[in-house]
Formats: structure tokens, sequence, C-alpha cells
């Protein structure tokens, strides 16, 4: 894509992969959406092998759903609750491994106190993402997941600048 091409919507990009089956097109939308969601699942299972699990997990489950994802409100939003269902899963089934084996669980290394605090924390705002309205909840997700801007998010959403700002104001 060059410069001077505007970048097309998530909408436009699961509709193109679902009617032509454009591999391109989903690949523009992983690239979009990859980060974050495995931050999301990382902050989740707290563990990097499980977290790239439940993000390969979110994709392949976006590609099955593309054709009727593609009329969803909000990709971002529909991505979060995908992520945090695959987490908690998954979480739950190596519980349940983990018992069935007899394994204890290995004894916890001492962190610093930042980690600690963050790894109660993390746990919780991501709850209260998952509370806010669809509204509130995407511009939350476009600003702090995907680190757009508020002119970014204005262009996202198809609103001004100022709406944007507010929206992301309001939901925090």
């Amino acid at each position: 894509m060059t410069s001077n091409t505007p970048t097309p919507s998530d909408q436009a990009l699961l509709t193109l992969f679902s009617e032509k089956r454009d591999p391109s097109a989903f690949q523009l939308l992983a690239d979009r959406h990859i980060n974050w969601i495995y931050s999301t699942a990382l902050r989740l299972t707290q563990n990097p092998a499980l977290a790239e699990d439940v993000t390969q997990g979110v994709l392949l489950a976006l590609a099955q759903k593309a054709p009727k994802l593609a009329r969803h409100p909000s990709l971002p939003a529909w991505l979060f609750r995908a992520t945090r269902y695959a987490a908690h899963t998954l979480l739950r089934s190596e519980r349940r491994r983990k018992r069935h084996e007899g394994a204890n669980m290995p004894p916890s290394q001492s962190a610093p106190d930042t980690d600690l605090h963050w790894s109660e924390l993390s746990p919780r705002l991501d709850a209260a993402v998952a509370r806010l309205s669809t509204q509130d909840q995407q511009a939350i997700l476009l600003r702090f997941y995907q680190q757009l801007t508020h002119s970014g998010i204005a262009a996202a959403l198809n609103i001004t600048e100022e709406a944007a700002r507010k929206r992301v104001d309001r939901a925090l």
C-alpha cells in the first residue's frame, strides 16, 4: 500500500477475506491486532507460551467467523472478548490437566514490587474494560490497546477528534 492509499477498515478487510478468501486482507487484519491480542492474553495467562496459544486460537476463530464479523459493529471489542474467553478456557484446562497429573505448581520466584502490583491490577483492568459499553470499550481498546491517537480513533470511528477525546475520557 502506498502512503496515499487510505487504510481499509476492519470490516472492509473482513468482507474482502470472506468473499474472495484474500489472504493479504486477513494478514493486514492479523498484523493490525496481533500485538494487543497477545499482550492481553499474556496479562491473563502470565505465560508467554499460553499467550501465544490464545493469540493463535483467537486469530483462527477470526478467520472462521469472518463472514459474520464483517457486520459486527466493533471488531476490537469482539477480539477482546474472544481473547478473554480463550485465555480463561485455556487456564481452566491447564488447571485441570495439572490436577489430573498431580503436578504441583513450581514455587514462585520473588518479583519486584511493581511486577507484583501489576499482576494483581492487570486482570482487574481487563475486567473493567469488559464491563464497558461497546462504544466505550471500542474507544479504550483503540486508544490504549492499539495505541491510536485521538485523531486515529476519530478516523477509525468516523467521528470528530473532539468526540473521540470525550469518548475516551468518559470511558476512563
